[in-house]
């Protein structure tokens, strides 16, 4: 099963993210972007992690893997804390 990436590259809306911390299915990305004003902009998400068996797409077979959390997910399997410490917090009241 294809393990979810440590960094993580969304060109879509232009953040990156990086693996703090993971225990089991929970993890912490540092969420990061440069803004107009060159200023750095960052968050941390909190998520839990979900698997996928695999499928096929026509031709294409997709392997086993771990899914990060979607949009619609929002609040349900993912969190944004504005800082390290409160992401911390929620981290270990998901891992109870």
């Amino acid at each position: 099963m294809k393990k979810l990436e440590k960094k993580l590259d969304r060109k879509k809306d232009g953040f990156e993210f990086e693996q703090v911390k993971r225990s089991k299915d929970v993890a912490i990305y540092l969420k990061t972007k440069i803004g107009e004003n060159g200023n750095l902009i960052t968050s941390y998400e909190v998520i839990k992690i979900k698997e996928h068996k695999g499928c096929d797409i026509g031709k294409n077979k997709i392997p086993a893997g771990e899914l990060y959390p979607g949009d619609a997910q929002w609040g349900n399997l993912g969190w944004t804390c504005r800082t390290l410490q409160e992401a911390e917090a929620k981290f270990k009241k998901l891992l109870k």
